[in-house]
């Protein structure tokens, strides 16, 4: 079977660019479940896996010997507006965060010495505001964390679809609400350990892929330097 797996790959990135609030990982859900179904996999065949840690999406039988599995939510924008910006990059988005907080917590301290406790309050605030933005604030670049693993996912699933037999050895499973500590994870293997105990130690196969800067072939430089902040602190490699 012939499978076009860029037609996905610009779907995903153009439709579910972020998968963060409920809505639109359901939207997706129904996008990846639809993708399954056009492999061959039925409706009794594709579960959603409901806890209060979230929903995972399954395709194939849950208690199969080898699992591939991603996640599919998207993370915060933990480094602010600064995340965004491919110049800057997380890790000096990161840094300009805590220097931030550093130094209103050090005005915090001299508000509360020098002036009044109503400006020290306000301060306190300013710093809560600025710790909760990093987890509210969703982020739509997120074309490596994780919708290049969900993309193997379905390039695995599409590779087996038409050999019986290792269908029958393979679970695709979806995870949620990774980004916020391995929810996911946490309540598929809970959820499979009870319903099926005799495959607590069976293998697993987590894809968390990470695309390469794209390059013509005409352009593409012998060496490149690690983008963005972190280039200035590593030597020139290959990648």
């Amino acid at each position: 079977m012939k499978y076009d797996l860029s037609v996905l790959a610009e779907s995903f990135f153009t439709k579910f660019a972020a998968r963060f609030r409920r809505k639109e990982k359901d939207a997706f859900i129904e996008r990846c479940k639809s993708e399954f179904a056009a492999l061959g996999y039925s409706e009794e065949e594709i579960i959603v896996q409901k806890s209060a840690l979230g929903k995972n999406l399954i395709a194939g039988p849950p208690g199969a010997d080898v699992l591939i599995t991603a996640h599919y939510d998207t993370p915060a924008n933990n480094g602010l507006m600064l995340l965004a910006n491919p110049i800057v990059g997380q890790a000096l988005g990161n840094i300009v965060l805590v220097l931030v907080m550093a130094v209103l917590a050090f005005l915090n301290g001299l508000l509360q010495v020098y002036i009044n406790p109503l400006a020290s309050l306000i301060s306190y605030i300013i710093i809560l505001v600025l710790l909760l933005s990093c987890f509210v604030i969703k982020n739509k670049n997120n074309h490596n964390d994780n919708t290049s693993g969900v993309l193997g996912v379905f390039g695995v699933a599409a590779l087996i679809a038409e050999n019986p037999e290792l269908r029958s050895k393979c679970a695709f499973v979806l995870f949620d609400n990774e980004e916020l500590g391995l929810l996911g994870s946490s309540a598929f293997a809970k959820w499979r350990n009870k319903n099926f105990p005799g495959k607590k130690k069976q293998r697993r196969n987590k894809l968390r892929l990470y695309r390469k800067r794209r390059y013509s072939p005409a352009r593409r430089p012998k060496k490149t330097r690690r983008p963005g902040f972190n280039g200035r602190f590593f030597p020139k490699r290959r990648l």
